[in-house]
């Protein structure tokens, strides 16, 4: 069974319904234990237990939010040799990706022991405080679903 750690940081709830969904879709055959966890309650002593640390934030100023900057400053410390990890993040249209990309290349630089497992997820908002536009949340569980193949070795490539 994987065990993933779901982090995220969310102003206006959009982020952790995002969160929800991608554990809905991780969950869905029970191949996965998943736990949702706001950025701000995270143990890193805890991290150790995980197969999969999956990151969300909303875009805050084009990049993750101070919060989760933090968490992966202290990712560094750790050690992430058989851990994998993926992001996703809730933006406007225009600035679709950005925070999911600084995150990816965070980790590359600060924890590069730790595997990307499949490109990030970037959410679109209708408005600056959501909610997700529709057929997001259906992104979300794909998305989770996806994550639980790959760790099992069959997801598409």
């Amino acid at each position: 069974m994987i065990k993933a750690l779901v982090v995220y940081e969310s102003r206006n709830g959009n982020t952790r319904r995002a969160a929800e969904a991608i554990i809905e879709g991780m969950c869905r055959d029970a191949e996965a234990k998943a736990v949702l966890s706001d950025v701000s309650k995270v143990e890193s002593d805890h991290i150790d237990w995980y197969d999969l640390i999956v990151v969300g934030s909303p875009n805050h100023l084009g990049g993750p939010t101070d919060g989760i900057t933090q968490l992966l400053d202290k990712l560094r410390m750790l050690n992430l040799d058989q851990k994998r990890g993926t992001f996703f993040d809730t933006c406007l249209s225009e600035d679709h990706q950005k925070a999911v990309r600084k995150m990816e290349e965070q980790v590359q630089k600060k924890v590069p022991q730790m595997k990307l497992l499949i490109d990030g997820l970037s959410l679109k908002l209708e408005g600056e405080k959501g909610p997700l536009v529709a057929g997001e949340i259906e992104k979300c569980r794909a998305f989770g679903r996806e994550l639980i193949l790959r760790m099992n070795g069959s997801g598409s490539a």
